[in-house]
């Protein structure tokens, strides 16, 4: 036997032969990279401002100064984080951990009811597909409701559609509903959906009155469910809950439906192109069930149809920014997979998963990276400036376990501001001592820099920030008057009274000289300033200092 008579098996045997074009092997492979590109974003995308809200509202829990019990459940399950190591962008990024795993459980529920209606690769590409939609990958890891209560919708709709109704998975599926609710009132939107699934079960169980009866145990134990998180979270809010809960509701009723106002129409327009393969899939699955519609049952027909009805809210649910993708797709992708079987026999499996994998690269890619260490920096600079926290304004809540003494400065934010809801920024300042403003909104970059009006704020409270704060470091604006000799003695109201300390040159504060480097107490109202020689600059604090570090420049968010 020669030498190449025995290479020749050796080299038979090295071959490597990839899996068929059909294998499943391929849509789990693209599952596993876009789970990777999930949790890239997870620990590198920069904090949205939503997601420094949310986390604020956990410090105001510990506090004791939250009040609204609805929409605000986050604020008791994750009262835990403030203790764990490090800053609130550290807290920030262990929480995205955990809303993704929410994410993984609305992928898999999203997998069970498909592959209940169309099959399993109808089922891996229905998770596929929502994991790789462009916002899903962007913000499926934030630290907001949307994956919370997609998880418990998704798994409350999976429980019915697979469990037939037995006990166990009837009462999981009430608590998983419950729970969504509790988390958010929107998750209503979710009801076509719900009543699809229920109809096709009644029409398909044989006995009728029976699974009635499972559908209303079911209806009950999602209202338990809602109580008793509603319940325990209220338990350990501030007094005044119940008027906290009825104006959350009164208020988001008539803020959720925005037929005619709806701010973010084009934000969907820009991820229905930015997701070509799922578009396509969304319009592949309603042609699907026009041209299919003789060839399965009707009840059935029907529920696949209702599980992609809730994409309709964004033409008249209000706030449908990028974010709220992650809570509305997932029954999307579930009813939208009975077109993959036929799109996979013409095509490949291994096609549609690379076309897949290659639209969620694409989003992955082009994601920001730098932002986060921005924001790292200011909330570094933060607790550099001060020993202990203090009030301030700004946009979302940046400083987290610092007071922040406004409201939410989003669009419905400043409709509360604006029709008297929420006090303005003056009376604040006239109540509590606010003296830091930390300009990160472009809102408060207007307010501050005197060019005239803005339609976004009141004018007292426009004159307050201009008069009451100067520039400190970077976006930090602090209490404090700079004064010129030229301009001679000037009568100013101010509105942020403590310590405050002379800088640069000797001031005359209400006839009495005080030299550079001393600290004056000043209470409110109105005081006579002067410098001696020159310019002076009184600044609140007992001798703060700015950080030894160069602040960074803007941006300090990443786009949606």
């Amino acid at each position: 036997m020669t030498a190449e008579t025995l290479k020749a098996p050796l080299l038979q045997r090295a071959r490597v032969t990839l899996p068929g074009r059909d294998a499943m092997v391929w849509p789990l492979l693209a599952l596993l990279l876009i789970t990777g590109m999930h949790l890239s974003i997870a620990l590198e995308r920069a904090i949205n401002w939503d997601e420094f809200w949310h986390y604020s509202q956990i410090h105001a829990r510990l506090a004791g100064e939250l009040r609204a019990p609805l929409q605000t459940l986050h604020a008791s399950l994750f009262a835990w984080a403030p203790s764990l190591p490090g800053d609130n962008i550290d807290h920030l990024i262990a929480l995205r951990n955990v809303m993704l795993a929410f994410l993984l459980v609305t992928a898999a529920a999203t997998w069970l009811v498909a592959e209940k209606f169309a099959g399993r690769t109808a089922g891996i590409f229905a998770a596929l597909l929502y994991l790789s939609a462009s916002f899903v990958i962007e913000n499926g890891s934030s630290f907001r409701a949307d994956p919370m209560a997609a998880a418990g919708l998704m798994a409350s709709l999976a429980l019915l559609a697979r469990g037939k109704l037995a006990t166990g998975p009837t009462l999981a599926a009430g608590l998983c509903a419950g729970f969504a609710a509790a988390v958010t009132i929107k998750s209503v939107l979710f009801a076509p959906a719900f009543a699809g699934i229920c109809w096709w079960l009644l029409q398909t169980r044989p006995d009728t009155l029976d699974t009635l009866k499972r559908l209303l145990v079911f209806a009950a134990c999602a209202l338990a469910s809602f109580a008793a998180f509603f319940l325990w979270h209220s338990a350990g809010l501030a007094q005044g809950t119940e008027t906290a809960a009825h104006s959350t509701v009164s208020r988001s009723w008539s803020h959720m439906l925005g037929v005619g106002d709806l701010p973010y129409l084009w934000h969907n327009a820009a991820g229905a192109i930015r997701s070509p393969v799922f578009t396509g899939i969304i319009l592949a699955g309603i042609a699907t069930i026009v041209f299919t519609r003789k060839q399965r049952p009707g009840a059935e027909t029907f529920a696949i149809a209702c599980l992609m009805a809730p994409i309709l809210s964004i033409f008249f649910y209000h706030n449908t920014a990028p974010y709220f993708h992650v809570f509305i797709l997932p029954p999307v992708a579930a009813g939208s997979a009975i077109a993959v079987p036929l799109i996979c026999k013409r095509y490949g499996s291994a096609s549609l998963a690379a076309l897949l994998a290659l639209s969620a690269f694409a989003t992955w890619a082009a994601s920001e990276r730098g932002v986060l260490e921005k924001q790292r920096t200011l909330v570094l600079a933060a607790d550099t400036i001060f020993s202990e926290p203090v009030a301030y304004f700004d946009f979302p809540a940046m400083l987290g376990s610092y007071p922040k003494a406004n409201g939410f400065i989003t669009p419905m934010g400043l409709r509360k501001y604006l029709d008297g809801t929420e006090p303005g920024m003056a009376e604040t300042m006239r109540a509590v001592p606010v003296p830091l403003v930390l300009e990160n909104d472009p809102i408060l970059s207007q307010a501050l820099g005197d060019t005239g009006q803005t339609a976004s704020l009141l004018p007292e409270d426009i004159a307050a920030l201009r008069e009451n704060y100067v520039r400190f470091w970077g976006p930090f604006w602090l209490a404090g008057r700079d004064v010129n000799a030229a301009d001679g003695p000037h009568v100013t109201e101010f509105l942020v009274p403590g310590p405050y300390t002379v800088q640069h040159n000797a001031m005359i504060i209400d006839g009495k000289v005080h030299e550079p480097g001393s600290v004056v107490m000043l209470g409110r109202g109105r005081h006579t300033l002067s410098a001696r020689d020159g310019a002076a600059r009184l600044l609140w604090g007992n001798k703060l200092s700015p950080p030894p570090f160069a602040p960074p420049v803007e941006p300090y968010w990443s786009q949606f």
